[in-house]
């Protein structure tokens, strides 16, 4: 009998809304009968969430110098071999999460991605495209093979999105702002759509 195909999913999720982007997006791969293992990327000393204004502040400058945070200890299962490496992330300042960022400088990400083709999963407001280059050349220092790359935005205008982003960050309002602004974040409609996308890789 056939081993089954394994896919590994590293994910860092502050709010959760990743984590619910990853899980609509491994559905088709668990539908064919794949092994999908989860590998939770976990600072030492939380994001709490939502942010108080003075930590969400003080994370820009360790965002853009891509400063490390310190992690837990990942849960990795042995030398199990994945025939796929999903790295779902959120982007910060324009740039890799300070948890994600962190994960990337250490000895074990070298030994999970090196050699393996890989699917980038990003959730975010928008302007992602800077931290994804910075991903892409990690990515090429591990020596993997990056084969697609799925964003998720809010699709709200830049300014709305803006003040509502604050709105959900600072308050953890996710819901319509003032009773007539969009809510924050990526739509429920995009979050289910993501499967799509999982059966297309």
């Amino acid at each position: 009998m056939a081993t089954p195909r394994r896919i590994l999913v590293v994910h860092y999720s502050q709010t959760g809304q990743l984590t619910r982007i990853s899980e609509s997006f491994v559905k088709p791969f668990e539908a064919a009968g794949m092994e999908v293992d989860w590998l939770p990327v976990a600072p030492s000393k939380p994001y709490n969430f939502p942010w108080s204004a003075p930590r969400f502040f003080d994370a820009f400058p360790e965002s853009v110098d891509r400063i490390p945070c310190e992690l837990e200890p990942l849960e990795v299962k042995g030398d199990r071999e994945y025939d796929l490496v999903i790295l779902a992330y959120q982007v910060w300042f324009m740039n890799i999460s300070i948890p994600m960022n962190s994960f990337l400088k250490l000895p074990e990400a070298a030994h999970i991605l090196k050699g393996k083709p890989v699917v980038t999963l990003i959730g975010c407001r928008n302007m992602w495209v800077m931290a994804q280059e910075d991903m892409k050349q990690r990515l090429v220092a591990f020596g993997s093979n990056l084969v697609g790359n799925v964003a998720l935005i809010d699709r709200t205008s830049n300014l709305v999105g803006l003040i509502t982003v604050l709105g959900w960050m600072l308050k953890g309002k996710k819901e319509k702002l003032f009773g007539f602004m969009p809510a924050s974040g990526v739509s429920e409609e995009d979050i289910a759509h993501c499967s799509e996308y999982g059966q297309t890789v």
